[in-house]
């Protein structure tokens, strides 16, 4: 039994969700694309139909499911439109502009009674996976303080495209949902309060190419990221890294590579053979980490279960990134909720 897809959106992320669906994610059967200038050659290399718009998609009786992979300011009215059209919805990050947005879809899919998940591939690495079984099992005993770093040298992405429109919502939009998910997961805390500075050194024509925030867990533990798209040659190695230091030790990770740090030491825990996306965009182990996801929501909608990645976790990165973009505006930490 396989679940249908349709794919709306067809740029790199788009060709990413059709390359699992016919490689690594035996549950999920591609049924139609529509979207983008790149549309009609993505649906020729999957020989699937190509359709003239999303509307026409969602009329389609064989989509049980759609994967919204378009620009942000899109996501809000696709994924209503897919829930009023009874068809379960799989969102890219980020999951909208804002929480009202967020509230919005999840009303939206509730009320039609579909399922819904967020993309989070980083929780579906096996160092990701395998540093979750060491924080769990208390190798590093009680988290007190967590560091992602994303340090890119120079803008990576088309400078005349989508991305750059103030918007979309920013680099910290884009970018943040990856780091507040994962923090949340891993640490199994939600966050309270924010502080964030952004800034724009170097003239690239984006909103905010460079963050530092620091988020204070309800676990009483600190975190900061920092994400910047203005590092200068030779970088500084993997394109994400994480530090977890816990009262008994640490994990120190990239998506290639897991070292674990106790007593007098380090311990390398996993060395996994590293991978480019500018460079091999289909790299089956970057392939592997959408299809983990596309697997597991298509086999929940199939037997009734529910997604690992619900609405409400894509809601609560989505809160983080808002109450960090609110606090780098007024230079005031921000709590969370920030409703409350």
């Amino acid at each position: 039994m396989t679940l249908g897809f349709g794919i709306i959106g067809t740029g790199m992320m788009g060709g990413t969700y059709a390359e699992a669906m016919r490689a690594q994610a035996p549950h999920a059967r591609l049924v139609a694309v529509a979207g983008g200038r790149r549309a009609t050659a993505l649906g020729a290399e999957y020989g699937v139909p190509v359709d003239a718009s999303p509307e026409a998609l969602l009329a389609r009786s064989d989509v049980e499911a759609v994967v919204i992979a378009t620009p942000h300011t899109t996501h809000l009215p696709l994924a209503t439109a897919a829930a009023r059209a009874g068809k379960h919805v799989y969102l890219e990050k980020p999951m909208a502009l804002s929480v009202a947005e967020c509230d919005a879809i999840i009303a939206a899919c509730r009320a039609a009674g579909v399922r819904l998940t967020v993309a989070s591939q980083s929780r579906y690495n096996d160092i990701s996976i395998r540093a979750k079984q060491l924080i769990e099992d208390g190798t590093v005993g009680a988290i007190r303080m967590f560091k992602v770093t994303s340090p890119t040298v120079g803008w990576d992405v088309p400078a005349d495209g989508w991305f750059v429109d103030p918007r979309e919502g920013g680099a910290y939009l884009d970018w943040g949902p990856h780091g507040c998910d994962t923090l949340r997961w891993f640490t199994g805390s939600d966050a309270v309060q924010a502080f964030g500075m952004f800034a724009n050194f170097g003239g690239i024509p984006a909103l905010d190419p460079s963050a530092m925030v620091s988020y204070r867990l309800g676990s009483g533990a600190m975190a900061q990221f920092w994400m910047s798209y203005e590092i200068p040659a030779p970088g500084l190695g993997s394109y994400m890294q994480w530090l977890c230091v816990g009262e008994d030790g640490m994990l120190d990770f990239t998506r290639d590579l897991l070292r674990v740090g106790r007593g007098d030491g380090w311990k390398v825990e996993l060395d996994l053979p590293p991978w480019d996306w500018s460079v091999d965009p289909k790299a089956p182990r970057r392939i592997s980490l959408t299809a983990r996801q596309v697997e597991q929501f298509a086999v929940a909608v199939l037997e009734g279960g529910e997604p690992d990645i619900s609405g409400e976790d894509g809601r609560a990165a989505i809160e983080m990134c808002e109450a960090a973009i609110t606090s780098a505006r007024t230079g005031n930490a921000v709590a969370i909720p920030t409703g409350a």
